[in-house]
């Protein structure tokens, strides 16, 4: 009988806490927020109407297809003024490549 007392007097006192720290809890939980005020501000609703007016704009955008043929040309400070006056039809090259690398081949370095 009195291992029995001895047990219960340590398992009713601690469900009881137990359970009162599962209540402090969740009250706890419902009645903070994790939002700043800030954040409460800047947050608005999404609207719900699909705006289909871009849709038909987007569709009715003209296409651009990149060229790739076009060479693409290392000026010199030198040849600054040459490339002023150069036309844009017309591919301008130089002697100065690079390899894998990245070192210069064929010019100054």
């Amino acid at each position: 009988m009195k291992k029995q007392s001895d047990f219960l007097f340590i398992v009713i006192p601690s469900f009881i806490l137990i359970l009162l720290w599962i209540i402090f809890t969740i009250f706890r939980s419902a009645t903070s927020s994790t939002i700043t005020e800030t954040q409460t501000t800047l947050l608005q609703p999404i609207s719900p109407n699909f705006d289909t007016s871009v849709i038909i704009m987007l569709s009715k955008r003209q296409k651009i297809v990149p060229s790739l043929n076009e060479s693409i040309t290392i000026i010199d400070p030198e040849q600054e003024t040459q490339s002023q006056t150069a036309s844009l039809s017309a591919p301008l090259t130089t002697d100065t490549t690079s390899s894998p690398s990245g070192i210069l081949e064929g010019g100054a370095q």
